[in-house]
């Protein structure tokens, strides 16, 4: 029978796994057997999706991190090409962390890490990860359940930035993605 689909697209953090952990060896297993091309699309940067997927798999597929910003496809031989990287302007990343540092001194958002691991300029993208990008995993899947946290600081952030320069949403389980204008994973 022939496949009826040649590309199979998931999102990663909290989809195909656990946020930050590394895929299953069954979801790799499953990955690795299927015939159609596989594209893995995450507000994580490329360097975390290679750890969190690439590492258990054995075949060719595609990395959207960045929330999609930042396109490489992994070959068979583990090598990468880089398809895309829309880079933020450095004057934006400064207008981005500026408003962020205010949301954090407005709700006193203070990381469970480092406050490098907080706020992650990831060259396409800028990242709030509130408690911290590495903070523990039970702490961050009980964070916010109902979006309603991060709803309320996108709508601080949107008086500050202006809305159709950039792109706000909810990313994972505990982060605010932005990016510049429609640049996003949809």
């Amino acid at each position: 029978m022939k496949n009826q689909y040649k590309y199979l697209a998931f999102d990663v953090d909290n989809t195909i796994t656990n946020s930050c952990q590394v895929i299953p060896d069954e979801t790799a297993n499953i990955f690795n057997s299927l015939n159609e091309e596989l594209i893995f699309i995450s507000g994580a940067n490329n360097p975390e999706l290679r750890r969190m997927v690439s590492s258990k798999l054995s075949r060719k597929h595609h990395l959207m991190g960045n929330t999609g910003t930042h396109y490489i496809l992994i070959n068979h031989d583990n090598s990468e090409e880089e398809i895309h990287n829309r880079l933020l302007p450095e004057n934006d990343k400064s207008e981005i962390i500026a408003a962020l540092k205010s949301l954090k001194q407005e709700y006193n958002l203070i990381p469970h890490t480092s406050e490098e691991d907080q706020i992650l300029d990831r060259g396409s993208q800028i990242t709030l990860s509130i408690l911290g990008r590495n903070a523990d995993f039970n702490t961050k899947k009980c964070y916010d359940l109902d979006n309603e946290k991060r709803n309320e600081f996108i709508k601080y952030l949107t008086e500050i930035l202006r809305e159709n320069k950039y792109q706000l949403k909810i990313g994972g389980g505990t982060s605010i993605d932005i990016t510049k204008g429609k640049w996003d994973k949809g």
